[in-house]
């Protein structure tokens, strides 16, 4: 059986070994009994794949016209707008996965809704006809007419139609089988219901909002009125208010069960295209059709607006929220559906939209990311977002152990700053270094050394425990490339630097054992683009471009010896764009050009597992201290959790 990797977790990435040294045994924290090789499997129970951690949109092919998350948020059901058909028709997607489901019927529809497991869903279209659905098989259960076009809602054991001519509402079973029919005088035209108690609400086109019960002759309580018609309904999932959007481009809010009124509106965006009241009914989510205005959050006692998300290219015109209020799903007219996060109480952010440049442990439960525009998120490796560190200054690298990062912003002309984590984030040392640039920076596997390079080819090599106080000199620079370097990378132990050259294309390791480096080994042959440098502990240095196939050199004779861990695979030319090293030295990550992720053991280099699933190329890959998970990261901005078993 092949052994691999699992997605779910989050490693570091690791700067390791040094040629012709004795390998080092790593701290007395990172050690445990060896474990059988690792296979890259498919995720079970314990392992969640979460697509809004910042992978790219979602193509639905169509305008999203409705929305429905499950509570966990694996499995969304779309109603997209085909084109060439009157209405739209219902997908079925896995978020988890990241592509679309089965088709669910091929009739147009006038409304559906789901369970809140989206296990099973309804179907409404313009002729009255109802179907009901098993989403997980993608087989119809039942199909029953009620006689006109209707509104739908379910709850854990019912449907619930109320039809838009008659206004009558109708109670039945999952087969079809009638439970109960309340005649109404007026039509209807949103539907609602209370998910914690069996509170129907119906609005109507003179702007009221009737509360029903199942068996009710009269509505228990009529809320507004003398308004414009009632275009949509939202009841919080705990039951404690129900926001109603109108005709006007006034949204109003009340208590349930009181019916006091919460708050009332009014849209600045055009009419409301979307309405989500989030947990505790006093803040709600709106969609717009203006794409400036985009989608809103809004404090609804206080009548303001607390955070809203960059402009659309066109118009959102669905939502829905899940994982508790937490998380939101925006789908927009081009066809696309957009997950994003609730980032505390005022702040509602898209994942990652540009390439990630780095990805991270810091300890055992937290990753950190950044994208090539500097902006740095915090994640828990259960996908629930942590925190936002503001300002975001770019990093430029983080040691394996998770205990360090280097961070500088060349563009403004600061020296770089040591971060000692978690013990003191907010206590940044200042490294010597007054450049205005410094391009690249690689920490050693033990974190006793730095290695920092600017734009020109210059690099200098300092030790860590120096920097506590800070030294007062600029430590001596040397020329290592004539035109700038492209990568770097420090041994395990420290005792030996790879530089790659930016226009040279010349690999190169150098020795640091006399105070300053000494050329030891230029590589035979030219390698243009070079992306990554890591070494192993047994002294091998793996090389990675986009112009190349991943290579293992060696520097055992009087010259290197390569072996492109590509030959023997059997698997299509695939080229490298990053590599993490385990921090034990027994694994390699490889992240490609396809987007897929391929796991190699140390030194033998043999292949043991293969997986894809980026949408883009991985440009970022680090295992944990552990060896046990790993993360990986594309151009796009996608996020992967990996455990290994």
């Amino acid at each position: 059986m092949r052994r691999g990797l699992l997605v779910a977790g989050l490693g570091l990435a690791c700067h390791t070994a040094s040629p012709r040294v004795t390998p080092v045994e790593p701290p007395a924290l990172e050690t445990r009994a060896t474990p059988p090789k690792p296979e890259l499997v498919e995720p079970g129970p314990r392992l969640v794949l979460q697509r809004w951690l910042g992978d790219p949109p979602l193509a639905t092919g169509g305008p999203a016209r409705w929305l429905a998350v499950d509570r966990g948020g694996r499995t969304a059901l779309v109603a997209v707008a085909e084109h060439g058909r009157r209405g739209p028709v219902l997908h079925a997607w896995d978020l988890a996965a990241g592509h679309p489901g089965p088709r669910l019927g091929e009739t147009p529809l006038v409304s559906f809704a789901a369970t809140p497991d989206a296990s099973l869903a309804v179907l409404c279209d313009g002729e009255g006809t109802l179907e009901a659905w098993d989403v997980p098989t993608a087989t119809r259960r039942a199909s029953w007419s009620v006689g006109e076009p209707a509104w739908v809602a379910v709850r854990d054991d019912e449907v619930i139609t109320a039809g838009w001519t008659t206004g009558t509402i109708r109670r039945f079973s999952f087969d079809g089988a009638t439970r109960g029919t309340i005649r109404r005088r007026t039509e209807a035209t949103a539907l609602a219901v209370d998910p914690s108690s069996d509170r129907i609400a119906v609005g109507t086109r003179l702007g009221r909002v009737e509360l029903w019960s199942p068996n009710g002759r009269r509505p228990q309580r009529v809320l507004g009125g003398g308004g414009a018609r009632v275009t949509l309904l939202s009841i919080d999932e705990r039951g404690q208010g129900i926001a109603a959007a109108q005709s006007n481009l006034e949204v109003r809010a009340w208590a349930l069960p009181s019916g006091d009124p919460i708050g009332r509106i009014r849209s600045q965006g055009g009419s409301v295209m979307a309405l989500e009241l989030l947990p505790g009914g006093r803040r709600a989510v709106i969609s717009h059709s203006l794409a400036s205005t985009a989608v809103s959050i809004w404090d609804l006692p206080n009548g303001q607006p607390e955070a809203s998300l960059p402009p659309f290219d066109r118009p959102p015109s669905a939502l829905a929220s899940y994982d508790g209020g937490t998380r939101l799903l925006v789908g927009t007219d081009d066809g696309q559906l957009l997950p994003h996060a609730l980032v505390g109480p005022t702040a509602l952010r898209r994942g990652h939209v540009q390439a990630l440049r780095w990805v991270a442990f810091l300890g055992p439960t937290t990753v950190l990311s950044e994208d090539r525009s500097g902006r740095r998120l915090r994640w828990g490796t259960d996908g629930a977002f942590v925190a936002h560190p503001e300002p975001a200054v770019p990093t430029l690298a983080v040691a394996s152990s998770g205990r360090m990062m280097l961070e500088a912003n060349s563009s403004a002309g600061m020296a770089p700053f040591l971060h000692h984590l978690p013990a003191r984030p907010d206590q940044p040392e200042p490294v010597p270094w007054r450049r205005t640039e410094v391009r690249h920076a690689a920490f050693s596997g033990d974190d006793a050394r730095l290695a920092l390079s600017d734009g020109m080819g210059d690099a200098f090599v300092l030790d860590v425990v120096a920097l506590s106080p800070p030294p007062l000199t600029e430590p001596q620079r040397w020329r290592l490339h004539s035109h700038g370097i492209s990568a770097l990378a420090l041994s395990y132990d420290g005792q030996h630097l790879a530089t790659a050259g930016d226009v040279d294309e010349r690999v190169r390791l150098w020795g640091l054992g006399s105070g300053r480096p000494a050329l030891l080994f230029e590589l035979p042959r030219r390698i243009p683009g070079v992306t990554e440098l890591r070494f192993d502990r047994d002294g091998g240095l793996l090389v990675a471009s986009p112009s190349d196939e991943l290579q293992r050199w060696t520097f055992t004779g009087d010259a290197p010896q390569v072996a492109e861990l590509f030959e023997g695979t059997g698997l299509p030319l695939d080229h490298p764009m990053s590599l993490a090293v385990s921090l034990d030295g027994r694994w390699l990550a490889s992240g490609h050009l396809s987007g897929a992720v391929r796991l190699w053991s140390l030194p033998a280099g043999e292949l043991l597992d293969d997986q894809g699933g980026h949408a883009g190329p991985v440009s970022a890959l680090a295992f944990d201290h552990t060896g046990d998970w790993l993360v990986s990261g594309d151009w796009l901005g996608g996020l992967r959790l990996w455990r290994l078993r």
